[in-house]
């Protein structure tokens, strides 16, 4: 799109260009109207420009272009309209240091100027230089110099900021400057390198009004307004500060749309916990919940002590056990792993087979029988309907491979599972092991990427919580990615520090409005406003995020709606 508004102005400073030259030559060198006609060209054009790429930096660029390059294209005639443009340039390039001294302009051209960089992209750049070699026949055909010049210039700009598809402009000389910069740059294009995921296209930014950008009015009083853009949206997941990501907004906004997205695009090995049954990927290996078998007492790398102290918790968050009872808990898995000959102080009795609630349970009996006082005999009675629901066969045994959830994809279709507790358990068991396996396999890249659907599930566990942390803050060294969908955002509070990328689909509610406004925000009154409205207004499959490589909020419409 970029470069079709691109080709379109071309067109049209072209025909200005052949109609000025037009005007010379019915006119003569040295008309009083001369300079005139080339100013009022010289604006029209910035407006022109501002109006298909809304950008006041390149408009401002523009005038600067034309005013100085036309003028020493112009003093080749020593003219009175190539004095009168060089003065007007001078002026110019004055009246845009005093704005800058009296920064009486707009947050739109600081964010446009804080947005240039080089980018690095996959295009060969033996390609590039191929744009110089564009230029010669402005210097041994036409012997044009200040062509010449202007080209080399465009071509250093397409080395620097922009693709090979925008060589061919590079024939338009220094015309093509303003073309180059903002496509490669100001107007947003995808920081895109070989490793990047294109996962949508973005259609607009969140900026201050642009309208009163030289009156007194404080900047911080200015009210944003969404500018059109378009360019594609994509990630690098190499460059974040972590591979996680979190997804929030209602049912059927698009969250689990963007989720088969990102993993379609990133190529790599995944897990999928899927609640609904809802995920359908034909490279991933389903697995029905409700027909496999876990033993959350294997060890998963870990000492018989440490690993009873993680099962006790964990019961007692599923099933809100007491203190006493979670101590009495500790202690009938420790005299489990015993009678299995697994102790704590010789690692060689890890590799045994666990234990299994069952034989938890049958020692649990045992002392049951055996109790001296009528409060010991209350103390087990208490926890015998508990360890009773866990003898059971789900809890029995191993039947899935550990390393098979890590190595391949896979979806586990937790949807037939009969009960939230035994869902939960499978989970956790699950995540911690793979927490474990992180550790022998030492620093990575990123190799996993594991989604967890309605994650609000596992978070509102304390032991969910705290295995979830430790792999948001710790995956990436490892190379593992968590990705977090949620209708609410306000139940990720504790795990958005260790997430990069936060994507918000539509909601209505008001407290979750107002939480995701504010964190996407910050402590910008303006910019809250702006987002709380737009979030409740947002068609399916487009959302708003955070433009983690130019700080500013985008809008950004996903591939496929």
């Amino acid at each position: 799109m970029n470069i079709l508004r691109s080709l379109i102005f071309f067109s049209i400073t072209i025909a200005e260009a052949v109609l000025y030259r037009y005007v010379i030559s019915l006119s003569g060198l040295n008309s009083i109207y001369i300079p005139l006609i080339f100013q009022a060209i010289i604006f029209s054009d910035a407006i022109i420009f501002y109006l298909l790429f809304s950008s006041i930096i390149m408009s401002l660029l523009l005038i600067g272009t034309l005013q100085l390059t036309w003028s020493l294209f112009g003093m080749s005639f020593l003219n009175f309209s190539s004095l009168i443009s060089y003065i007007f340039g001078l002026l110019f390039s004055l009246f845009f240091i005093l704005l800058l001294k009296s920064r009486s302009f707009s947050d739109s051209l600081i964010q446009e100027l804080k947005n240039v960089r080089v980018m690095r992209n996959e295009d060969k750049y033996y390609m590039k230089f191929l744009s110089f070699f564009l230029s010669l026949p402005y210097l041994l055909i036409l012997h044009n110099y200040i062509a010449f010049l202007g080209s080399i210039f465009a071509g250093i700009f397409i080395l620097l900021f922009a693709s090979v598809y925008e060589i061919p402009l590079v024939l338009a000389s220094w015309i093509a400057l303003p073309f180059i910069y903002e496509i490669g740059i100001a107007a947003g294009t995808e920081i895109k390198t070989s490793e990047s995921i294109c996962i949508g296209k973005v259609e607009a930014v969140l900026e201050r009004s642009p309208t009163q950008a030289l009156s007194r009015i404080p900047l911080r009083s200015l009210k944003y307004s969404w500018r059109q853009k378009s360019y594609n949206y994509c990630i690098n997941f190499e460059t974040l500060k972590n591979y996680n990501v979190a997804i929030v907004g209602t049912s059927g906004s698009g969250k689990s749309h963007l989720a088969k997205l990102i993993i379609d695009k990133l190529n790599t090995s995944f897990l999928v916990f899927d609640p609904h049954g809802e995920y359908e990927i034909p490279s991933a290996v389903k697995i029905d919940a409700s027909k496999i078998k876990i033993n959350p007492l294997s060890l998963l790398g870990e000492s018989p002590r440490q690993r009873a102290l993680e099962v006790a918790y964990m019961i007692k968050s599923v099933f809100n056990l007491g203190n006493i009872q979670t101590f009495e808990f500790y202690n009938l898995l420790l005299d489990a792993y015993t009678l299995k000959g697994i102790f704590d102080s010789n690692e060689e009795t890890w590799k045994y087979d666990p234990p299994t609630f069952y034989d938890v349970y049958s020692i649990l009996q045992k002392r049951k029988s055996s109790a001296l006082s009528s409060n010991e005999l209350n103390k087990y009675s208490s926890l015998e309907p508990y360890v009773s629901f866990l003898a059971n066969e789900v809890f029995a045994s191993n039947s899935i491979n550990m390393e098979d959830l890590i190595d391949k994809n896979v979806i586990i279709d937790l949807s037939k599972v009969p009960t939230t507790e035994i869902r939960y358990i499978i989970i956790e068991t699950i995540l911690r092991g793979i927490y474990s396996y992180l550790y022998s396999k030492g620093k990575s890249k990123l190799w996993k990427i594991v989604i967890m659907d309605e994650s609000p599930f596992v978070l509102s566990k304390d032991t969910g919580k705290d295995i979830v942390v430790k792999l948001t803050a710790e995956g990436r060294k490892f190379g593992l990615g968590i990705m977090l969908i949620s209708q609410s955002s306000k139940l990720l509070k504790e795990i958005l520090p260790n997430i990069s990328l936060f994507y918000a689909f539509a909601t209505v509610e008001p407290s979750e409005l107002e939480y995701t406004s504010k964190f996407l925000s910050g402590s910008d009154e303006e910019e809250y406003k702006a987002i709380y409205e737009t979030l409740q207004k947002l068609d399916r499959g487009v959302m708003i995020t955070k433009d983690i490589y130019k700080n500013s909020v985008i809008l950004v419409r996903l591939s496929g709606n």
